[in-house]
């Protein structure tokens, strides 16, 4: 997500304006023929919360029921992968363990885990442990090493 996109702000419009933003992405996934749309909750760059945890992960869970719901009867084939980022692109959403809970909060079936190495090889303290305890949720792999450049070249 970029510019003003973000589930996690305090403004109940621009939570509104996200939504609305995601479900388009999925509709025109759809009729590209895609299957996966990724899903980062914060604004990317965001580090300092705007409201309590409690707050902002209800508006989040709250925008991703929304957002099952609209893609799981629009479009059904979509898959919706939540991606950790690292702490240094957002404080919301680090980790896999927090993607699994927010995600098991959230109850469809629709979303999984956007699995990627550069961001998690920075939080996770056991990167294969990390891939273990999510590999039935992982809708998305990016497929490079820990620095981005293409797999076996880091």
């Amino acid at each position: 997500m970029q510019g003003t996109r973000d589930l996690t702000a305090a403004d109940p419009q621009q939570r509104r304006d996200t939504i609305r933003y995601i479900k388009d992405v999925s509709s025109l996934s759809s009729a590209l023929g895609g299957e996966i749309v990724t899903i980062v909750p914060a604004l990317v760059g965001k580090l300092v919360p705007t409201a309590s945890p409690e707050e902002e992960w209800a508006w989040v869970i709250e925008a991703l029921r929304e957002i099952a719901l609209f893609t799981s009867t629009s479009h059904p084939h979509i898959k919706l992968g939540i991606e950790p980022l690292n702490r240094f692109e957002t404080y919301f959403l680090n980790r896999t363990d927090q993607a699994l809970a927010l995600i098991d909060q959230v109850g469809a079936d629709c979303y999984g885990i956007a699995f990627d190495p550069f961001h998690l090889a920075l939080e996770e303290k056991d990167m294969l442990s990390a891939i273990r305890k999510c590999a039935s949720r992982i809708t998305d792999f990016h497929a490079a090493d820990h620095n981005r450049l293409a797999a076996g070249d880091g």
